[in-house]
């Protein structure tokens, strides 16, 4: 399906439209495509490998920057994540759990 879209030029498929879950990042991971997304999700998917490598689908026709670049590894907004970003975050909600403990406190005590 992406290839076909590549090849005529057409909008990258969304992942509900393909019969693999998470399908296009599977492939983005496995060095088939490159996906650049921009403004409201807008895919661009580039084929990486195969006869028609370099082809691909329409670019964002309102002209969003791209803010993630999913390839072996994804770039948001210039940060490299890895494959497991839930792992990178994880300091960050334990110490959103501490401030929201901390919030709760006061009101209890009346601060």
């Amino acid at each position: 399906m992406i290839e076909t879209a590549a090849i005529a030029g057409d909008r990258c498929p969304q992942n509900d439209d393909l019969p693999i879950y998470r399908g296009l990042a599977l492939l983005a991971r496995a060095g088939k495509i490159r996906l650049e997304i921009s403004g409201r999700n807008w895919r661009q998917a580039i084929l990486l490998d195969g006869p028609h490598a370099g082809k691909a689908t329409a670019p964002n026709p309102h002209g969003h920057i791209v803010w993630m670049v999913i390839e072996k590894t994804t770039v948001r907004k210039g940060r490299i994540l890895t494959p497991d970003v839930s792992r990178q975050f994880a300091g960050m909600r334990k110490a959103a759990r501490e401030r929201r403990l901390r919030a709760a406190e006061r009101q209890r005590n009346g601060i």
